[in-house]
């Protein structure tokens, strides 16, 4: 079961890492154009290039919402049993949120209004974190995990102090 999410996390941050990948590239081997004709071939390669990145976006987050679904109810129950998914979880939203980081460090803003835009919603929609929960159950995040084990802990304490 461990190496099923695994393997889901890793396509998910592999998506992740070839987004960054496109946006890095998005200003690659293009100057600022000085005439309209170049303006406009400018414009036609970065529309392309912003077309892939929108699809491989739209590609990660549709498979981000796949795994949700396969294992929404086991990540609910494995929250309150063990720490691994949630850590794995944790990871690949810090990977999603790389990829704001790589839209502010391209110039998009050289490259004119109609890709801004885009960008923006990028960036925005990376700063969402992952929602898993289920009625009856806490959000799944490292904060929840860390509660968990804060509690765990607790009640370890309490049982060595009673000796049983």
């Amino acid at each position: 079961m461990l190496q099923t999410q695994i393997l889901w996390i890793g396509e998910i941050t592999a998506k992740a890492d070839l987004i960054i990948w496109y946006i890095q590239d998005l200003m690659e081997e293009l100057q600022l154009p000085n005439n309209q004709e170049e303006a406009d071939m400018f414009m036609s390669v970065i529309k392309s290039r912003m077309r892939e990145i929108i699809r491989e976006h739209h590609s990660m987050y549709k498979l981000l919402k796949n795994y949700t679904t396969v294992y929404k109810k086991l990540l609910m129950f494995e929250q309150k049993a063990a720490g691994p998914v949630v850590c794995l979880t944790a990871y690949c939203i810090a990977e999603v949120r790389s990829i704001g980081d790589a839209c502010l460090d391209i110039p998009f803003w050289n490259i004119g209004r109609v890709i801004r835009p885009y960008m923006v919603l990028i960036m925005q929609k990376s700063l969402r974190p992952l929602q898993l929960s289920a009625p009856g159950f806490d959000e799944v995040s490292v904060q929840t995990f860390s509660n968990n084990m804060a509690a765990a802990y607790s009640y370890f304490n309490m049982l060595r102090q009673t000796n049983i």
